[in-house]
């Protein structure tokens, strides 16, 4: 979002960099998911019909703006598909779950976990 609201690079320490310190509790990362998800609409609804084929610099090189999005997605993905697995073998529901629909057509490996061991 920042990439396409304020044509931030998408650098490795963006990425990798810690939570902001806002976020505390529970209470405090699901506002921050909502935040982030309004914000996605507001910005989708305008930007649908432009180009994402446009070059856009990352820490991993020039990309289009449409395979940022699609990293990212598929990124974030990955790592909500490992919290639903912690979830599950705590034996607690998540509230929702993303189906094997929503995820059709990302590029993920079946696995869950990495297979290295730390």
């Amino acid at each position: 979002m920042d990439n396409e609201e304020k044509s931030q690079e998408y650098t490795y320490e963006l990425m990798t960099e810690s939570p902001p310190e806002k976020l505390k509790n529970s209470s405090d990362i699901a506002n921050f998911g909502k935040e982030i998800s309004n914000r996605f609409i507001l910005w989708w609804k305008k930007s649908r019909n432009s180009d994402f084929s446009k070059q856009v610099p990352t820490y991993f090189g020039m990309t289009s703006r449409h395979e940022l999005l699609e990293r990212t997605v598929w990124h974030s993905t990955q790592h909500i598909r490992q919290l639903q697995s912690l979830l599950e073998n705590l034996e607690i529901k998540p509230g929702e779950i993303i189906s094997n629909e929503q995820m059709k057509g990302l590029p993920l490996t079946q696995e869950i976990w990495d297979e290295q061991k730390m």
